[in-house]
């Protein structure tokens, strides 16, 4: 299984603030085949992007 608990934001690897990790499944078998940042992360990222604008 992978797990993906970093963003990559201007060009570094950096964790982020919030805890909602949505799970990867694969839709053919319906299994669980990894971790990723949720909604929390992708709004963390989208905020950093609007403050440099």
């Amino acid at each position: 299984m992978h797990d993906r608990l970093r963003l990559y934001i201007d060009g570094a690897w950096v964790a982020p603030q919030g805890q909602g990790l949505a799970e990867v499944q694969n839709p053919a078998t319906e299994q669980t085949i990894g971790r990723e940042w949720g909604e929390e992360g992708l709004a963390e990222f989208v905020e950093h992007k609007a403050i440099q604008l």
